[in-house]
């Protein structure tokens, strides 16, 4: 059986990519999370933006979905609503409250 030995700089190095990948993963949550407090203050068009930069990021999350949904849905924009609800729907298909909604912007169609 062979022993790995890893180095100072070595395992500086690893440190410092799984500090920059933990970065990484936060910058998402943020964006989210400062997206639902635009949404709490009603402005919804900062509360899209926020969550499409998350979305931007390869984040796929039917939460993240929801919430762009309903924001675009708050802007009036109702066809990127039903595009947010349909993706959100595909990952979370059993959701009562995103049914209800995707069901409502595409009677306003």
């Amino acid at each position: 059986m062979k022993k790995i030995v890893l180095t100072a700089a070595a395992l500086f190095l690893l440190t410092g990519f799984s500090s920059a990948s933990d970065e990484a993963k936060r910058e998402p949550n943020q964006l989210f999370y400062k997206g639902n407090s635009f949404y709490e203050k009603r402005d919804y068009a900062k509360a899209v933006e926020s969550y499409l930069a998350a979305s931007d990021l390869g984040v796929m999350s039917g939460h993240l979905y929801y919430n762009t949904g309903n924001g675009f849905f708050k802007l009036e924009k109702i066809g990127y609503a039903i595009l947010y609800y349909e993706k959100a729907k595909r990952i979370m298909p059993g959701d009562s409250d995103l049914k209800s909604n995707l069901d409502f912007a595409k009677s306003m169609v």
